[in-house]
């Protein structure tokens, strides 16, 4: 399994709960069913990233809208990078202001509850293409966390162009 590589600029963060905070980032895919509720149980290593209400203390995930169908969840940390990244962008294109219309009306914090669970709104249900009793795949990204319909990450994945060599070069191409 690879751990990382070099030049990824992955920041290191820590889980604020005193625990072992070598775990830097979300790492790994995992397969979990969301229950008859509509709770989803994170995996065990991004709850130490992310934490689980206790002592009064909740902590929340940023669900919102992800490329490709799928929905894409931040740590309560590392959303207000995000978000200040939006409140200084200028939407006077119209594509712009739709985009983040389209952002801001799909936003949501979700408590993580004290075993680790979310509750998925209904709106990421949609977006995502979920079902109760279902499982999905949750899909470590290093600075988020992704939701996935496991039929549409398999047709995703085939559907990609070129090898991963050449998706890699394509990618550090843009990196530099």
């Amino acid at each position: 399994m690879c751990r990382g590589v070099a030049g990824w600029g992955i920041r290191e963060r820590g889980s604020g709960l005193g625990e072992d905070d070598s775990l830097a980032s979300f790492r790994g895919s995992f397969r979990h069913q969301i229950d008859a509720k509509g709770r989803l149980a994170l995996p065990k290593p991004f709850r130490r990233i992310t934490g689980v209400k206790r002592d009064g203390h909740e902590p929340v995930l940023v669900l919102t809208k992800g490329f490709n169908e799928c929905v894409a969840a931040y740590s309560e940390e590392d959303w207000p990078s995000y978000e200040g990244q939006f409140r200084e962008a200028t939407f006077v294109e119209q594509g712009a202001r739709d985009f983040m219309l389209e952002l801001a009306d799909q936003t949501r914090d979700v408590p993580i509850d004290t075993v680790g669970r979310i509750l998925i709104p209904s709106v990421h249900m949609d977006i995502g293409g979920f079902s109760k009793n279902e499982e999905i795949l949750v899909l470590g990204m290093f600075d988020h966390i992704e939701l996935w319909n496991v039929a549409r990450y398999e047709r995703h994945i085939a559907q990609s162009k070129g090898t991963f060599e050449e998706r890699a070069r394509g990618f550090f191409r843009r990196k530099q």
